[in-house]
C-alpha cells in the first residue's frame, strides 16, 4: 500500500449574476485513488456569457419600456384642454399686421406721408394694439420733428396719436366696424450733425382683431 500524498487540485466556479469564472487552488489527498472533477469547456463558457448579456439587455429593455410608459401615463393624467380664443361671447374672424418705419438722414428738415388700407370682409367689432418707438432730436434752427398716427372710418379720423420720443403701446376699440380702415401716418425729421446720434426715426408696428358673434 502506498503512502499517502498531498497534490494541489485547481477547481473551478462560476456566478452567474456577475458573469465571472473563478479559479479555486485545493489540497488533495493522494490514497491512491483516482479524482475525477470537471473543468468547464471554452464552448461553455462563451455560450453562458452570451446568455448573462441576453438576459441583461432584456432588462434593460424592460426598465425603459416601463420608464417610457408611466411618462405616457403622465401626460395623459395632465390637462388636455384646448383654448379657443373668445371675448364677450364673440369669436376672432379676422386678424392683419402692418408695420411702417421711417429714418431721416438729412440735415435740413423733411416731411413723408403714408397711408395704408386695411381692408375687412366681414362686419364686427376692432380691436386695435400699436407699438409706436420714436426719436427726435431737439434742433436748434427749427421745430423737433414728431410722427403722428391716425386711423380714419368713413372720411373722419376716429383715433390719432402723436410722438417725437419714446416707447408706447397704445390699445384702440371700435364697435359694428365693416368695410375699411385707413391708417394714415405724417412725420417729419432730420439727422443733426453735431451729434453722434442716430437720424430722426419712428417705428410702427400694429395688430388688428376683428371680433364677430357666435
Amino acid at each position: 500500500m502506498s503512502g499517502l500524498s498531498v497534490e494541489p487540485m485547481n477547481t473551478y466556479s462560476f456566478n452567474p449574476s456577475m458573469g465571472k469564472i473563478s479559479k479555486h487552488s485545493t489540497l488533495l489527498w493522494n490514497t491512491g485513488w483516482t479524482a475525477n472533477y470537471y473543468t468547464p469547456s471554452k464552448r461553455y463558457i462563451t455560450q453562458s456569457l452570451n446568455l448573462i448579456r441576453v438576459m441583461r439587455h432584456i432588462l434593460i429593455m424592460k426598465e425603459v419600456i416601463l420608464v417610457v410608459m408611466c411618462m405616457l401615463l403622465a401626460g395623459c393624467m395632465g390637462p388636455s384642454e384646448t383654448k379657443t380664443e373668445t371675448f364677450d361671447d364673440e369669436v376672432m374672424v379676422d386678424e392683419q399686421w402692418n408695420n411702417e418705419s421711417v429714418q431721416y438722414w438729412n440735415v435740413n428738415p423733411m416731411s413723408r406721408g403714408n397711408t395704408t388700407i386695411i381692408m375687412f370682409n366681414e362686419t364686427g367689432d376692432v380691436n386695435m394694439t400699436l407699438n409706436l418707438s420714436a426719436f427726435f432730436h431737439e434742433p436748434l434752427l427749427w421745430e423737433q420733428g414728431f410722427v403722428n398716427y391716425s386711423i380714419i372710418y368713413n372720411n373722419e379720423t376716429v383715433w390719432a396719436v402723436e410722438e417725437n420720443e419714446g416707447l408706447n403701446e397704445y390699445s384702440f376699440n371700435m364697435s359694428n366696424v365693416s368695410g375699411n380702415l385707413t391708417i394714415r401716418i405724417q412725420s417729419s425729421g432730420s439727422d443733426s450733425q453735431t451729434d453722434n446720434k442716430p437720424g430722426d426715426f419712428f417705428i410702427a408696428r400694429t395688430y388688428i382683431q376683428m371680433w364677430n358673434e357666435e
